[in-house]
């Protein structure tokens, strides 16, 4: 009885601390929101992810910014490698502005 107790102990702490910190690994979306070097990133309707952006470590390809969708390499205690960013409004809107050009 106290080994199947134990277990279900054990199990839960390991559940609990895979969502407090995050599973490692490749993750993507569009970022929602930045305060300091925290960065949340939308993954689907009702799931959202937060990672840390070390200024002096992480590897930064493009420009973090509201509205960009991201791909970011984060290890378990939730600190991102590196950050590419896919897509941006502003690419968007280039390239919609492109596309406006040849038409004339």
């Amino acid at each position: 009885m106290k080994t199947k107790i134990l277990g279900f102990i054990a199990a839960f702490l390991v559940f609990t601390g895979s969502a407090i910190a995050g599973i490692p690994g490749s993750i993507s979306g569009e970022v929602t929101h930045i305060k300091g070097e925290m960065v949340t990133i939308k993954i689907s309707a009702d799931k959202t992810e937060k990672f840390h952006v070390d200024p002096k470590s992480t590897k930064k390809i493009g420009n973090i910014e509201i509205g960009a969708q991201v791909t970011a390499d984060v290890d378990k205690e939730g600190h991102a490698k590196s950050v590419t960013v896919v897509s941006n409004k502003k690419m968007k809107m280039n390239k919609n502005m492109d596309m406006d050009m040849d038409k004339k």
